[in-house]
C-alpha cells in the first residue's frame, strides 16, 4: 500500500509580473548549526541571523490522548479476534484474502497517522524573496518544490510519502516516513515591503512551519 502526505503552502500561489533574468543572481549561501540548516542569498545575511536565533524550531503539541476501549494497537494485537468478529458479521469466512488485506491496510494506516506528531521538527529553510525567485524560475532555473504556471504565477508543494510493503512491519515504513520529512526544505518568504524587520518576518514564518 502506498499513501503520500502533501502540504501545499498557499502563501506562495501569487501572479507575478513578466520578469527579465539578470545575466546574474545573488549566489546562495548556507548557514550551518547543530540541528539546522538556513540556505539564502548573498546580501540577506540579516534575515539568516534572524533565523538561527530563533531555531530550533518548538512543534505545535500533540492533542491530548483520549481514552477509547479500543485502539489501533488492540487491532493489531487482536487481529485474529476481531476478523474472527467481523466475518461473524458479516457472515463470511474471517480468513478469505481480501478481508485480511483490507483489516492489514487499515491498521497500519491509522498507525501511520497516529506516528505524524512524531516526526522531527523542521530543521532546513530557505529563504526567498519573490522576485528573485521568480526570475531564477523564469531563468529556467530549477528551485526544489517551486514551478512557474501558465499564467506566470508560482506554486509551491512540498510533501513526504511512505509505502508499506507486503509482509513487512509498519515501523519500517514508518522509519523511511520519518527520513523523507527530514529532508524537507522549508521555504520562508522575505522582504516584502511592510512585513517588518527581519526578526519579526522570520518569526511569522517559522509559526506557519510550527502548525503544519
Amino acid at each position: 500500500m502506498r499513501a503520500g502526505i502533501v502540504a501545499a503552502v498557499a502563501a506562495w500561489m501569487f501572479v507575478t509580473p513578466a520578469l527579465a533574468a539578470p545575466d546574474t543572481f545573488p549566489e546562495r549561501k548556507t548557514l550551518d548549526a547543530p540541528g539546522y540548516t538556513i540556505e539564502y542569498s548573498a546580501g540577506d545575511e540579516p534575515y539568516a541571523k534572524a533565523l538561527a536565533a530563533q531555531l530550533p524550531l518548538q512543534l505545535s503539541p500533540a492533542p491530548p490522548a483520549t481514552h477509547i476501549p479500543l485502539s489501533v494497537q488492540d487491532l493489531g494485537t487482536r487481529r485474529k479476534e476481531v476478523l474472527e468478529l467481523i466475518g461473524s458479521q458479516l457472515a463470511l469466512p474471517p480468513t478469505t484474502p481480501k478481508m485480511v488485506q483490507t483489516f492489514d491496510a487499515f491498521v497500519a494506516a491509522n498507525s501511520t497517522l497516529q506516528a505524524l506528531w512524531t516526526v522531527a521538527a523542521p530543521a532546513h529553510f530557505a529563504l526567498w524573496r519573490k522576485p528573485e525567485l521568480g526570475a531564477r524560475l523564469a531563468a529556467g532555473q530549477s528551485i526544489a518544490g517551486f514551478k512557474r504556471t501558465v499564467d506566470g504565477g508560482i506554486d509551491f508543494t512540498m510533501g513526504t510519502s511512505f509505502q508499506f510493503n507486503d509482509g513487512e512491519p509498519a515501523e519500517n515504513g514508518m522509519k523511511r516516513m520519518r527520513e523523507d520529512w527530514a529532508k524537507l526544505v522549508w521555504p520562508l518568504k522575505i522582504g516584502e515591503p511592510g512585513a517588518g524587520a527581519p526578526r519579526r518576518r522570520c518569526s511569522r514564518g517559522l509559526r506557519a512551519c510550527a502548525s503544519s
